[in-house]
């Protein structure tokens, strides 16, 4: 397995790391984007479930990408601290420089690797709400997303707009409930996970995430 770290400039001379995983045998034609979870809850490319998920879709030779927020690899935006910048964004539900920031790391990673890739999205928690907030400039093939914070965001404006979004959960999850999501009308499945950090069940969540992507799913609501 191949590791190579893209840097990619933002604005006001603040920097956002990508790293690109693949192998030998790996093909251009697939990628799969990993969004991690937010900051203030541990959320970068070394969470869990993010690493998880990278070495998984490695190993099935497909190009994949992880990356982390900004402030986050260097501990400052702007000469604040990191945590004390994501509290603001928090507090004002705003998370809009994050989307643009996000919107540029994608299209740069994905013109180096190949631009008409089909694209797999597989966000975590806090990165649903910015991949949902990507859908439409990516046209992602596949997304499937992996315990959204419905208890904690709103997520009625891009849920009813793109329903072929896919949901993972956990057994037990205090940021998702399942009556916000049938609300919501947002497919979803449950796998034989603890709770929504995951923590020792990541070839659970794994081995569910890969049979929804590489299979077809037709359903568009509700447990399946």
């Amino acid at each position: 397995m191949y590791e190579e770290i893209i840097p990619v400039n933002l604005e006001n001379g603040l920097t956002v790391n990508a790293v690109l995983g693949y192998t030998d045998d790996a093909s251009p034609d697939s990628v799969a984007i990993l969004f991690p979870p937010h900051p203030l809850l541990g959320g970068d490319m070394e969470n869990n479930v993010v690493t998880a998920l990278f070495k998984g879709f490695t190993a099935r030779n497909y190009m994949v990408v992880r990356f982390s927020y900004r402030g986050v690899d260097t501990g400052e935006v702007n000469g604040e601290h990191y945590l004390a910048y994501w509290d603001k964004l928090e507090q004002r539900q705003d998370f809009t420089e994050i989307i643009s920031d996000t919107h540029e790391v994608l299209t740069s990673v994905i013109a180096q690797i190949n631009p008409t890739a089909r694209i797999i999205f597989v966000p975590y928690s806090f990165g649903t709400i910015i991949a949902l907030a990507l859908y439409d400039r990516f046209l992602p093939a596949k997304f499937v997303g992996i315990a959204p914070p419905v208890n904690e965001y709103d997520f009625s404006r891009h849920l009813r707009r793109h329903h072929d979004v896919l949901f993972v959960l956990a057994q037990n999850d205090p940021f998702c409930s399942r009556l916000l999501l049938d609300k919501l009308d947002a497919a979803y499945t449950v796998c034989d996970a603890d709770d929504h950090f995951f923590r020792g069940y990541e070839d659970v969540l794994w081995n569910k995430i890969t049979q929804l992507v590489e299979e077809q799913w037709k359903t568009q609501s509700g447990e399946k």
